[in-house]
């Protein structure tokens, strides 16, 4: 209905597989100078791309704030300070993967359609592929634009029952990306950071065979570990947190369990960075 009103707005129909491939349709498809994406139950302000344009102006990809909806109607700026920053794609990069200033998603943000020539979502992930692009489009750029104004509307979404199968290739598809950011910075200042990653990664996934896994799964957590160690000698700084928690998940399995459990009944996370 809208593209009948409106001759520059094209409808593109395909069978259903995954947001990655939309994506990589419409990245296709696009003919203009900048690219942008708005998930389809996310609402932005009339005056974003308002923003966003005039900060691409002297910029490879510029970003926003955004605001968090919750089901009763109440909403969190994060962060909103009004803050400017212009900074090269490195910085942009440990942004991303640290968690500061802005998020690992491509709404919110306006970018150079010439920085995806030759890269596309990783359609055979279902998690952090939108951080992998961001990773390897701002090593393309030479600034960076972010004002921490909230102008996107990211809406609480409904977390529905998971079954093991897409629980495992979730915290599989999390050592995956990690592992390709790993090899992207290998040899920078972000090496370190990226190793992390893939650390935390593969405890995340030991632990959900913990929880979740028969015993005769002991040889697949055995070859879990291996990766843990040779991910932790790619990284001279080791977090001391990190490696306590691991080995008590290794070498007392089922009394971490219980633990953990009660853990996520008393801290419920909220990650909105």
């Amino acid at each position: 209905q809208y593209a009948l009103k409106d001759s520059r707005i094209t409808v593109i129909h395909q069978a259903n597989q995954g947001v990655s491939a939309a994506r990589n349709t419409g990245l296709a498809c696009a003919d203009g100078d900048a690219v942008t994406f708005v998930d389809s139950d996310d609402t932005i302000d009339a005056d974003m791309y308002e923003i966003l344009v005039d900060l691409l102006q002297d910029a490879d990809v510029s970003i926003c704030g955004y605001k968090k909806i919750y089901f009763d109607g109440s909403h969190k700026e994060i962060l909103g300070i009004g803050e400017k920053l212009v900074m090269d794609g490195m910085e942009a990069s440990c942004c991303v993967l640290e968690g500061n200033h802005f998020t690992g998603s491509p709404w919110a943000k306006l970018y150079r359609k010439q920085l995806f020539a030759d890269i596309r979502f990783d359609a055979t992930l279902k998690i952090n592929e939108d951080i992998l692009m961001n990773v390897e489009v701002f090593q393309k750029c030479s600034r960076v634009a972010f004002w921490d104004v909230c102008k996107y509307n990211y809406f609480e979404r409904t977390q529905s029952a998971t079954r093991v199968t897409n629980r495992m290739k979730i915290k599989r598809d999390c050592v995956d990306a990690a592992q390709k950011m790993l090899t992207i910075f290998r040899g920078t200042e972000l090496e370190g950071v990226c190793a992390g990653r893939l650390r935390y990664a593969l405890i995340d996934l030991y632990r959900e065979w913990l929880f979740y896994s028969p015993p005769s799964t002991k040889r697949e957590r055995n070859s879990i570990h291996q990766h843990y160690l040779l991910a932790t000698k790619k990284c001279s700084s080791r977090n001391l947190r990190t490696s306590i928690n691991y080995r008590f998940m290794r070498h007392f399995p089922w009394f971490y369990v219980k633990v953990y459990r009660l853990y996520q009944k008393l801290h419920k996370q909220d990650n909105d960075i």
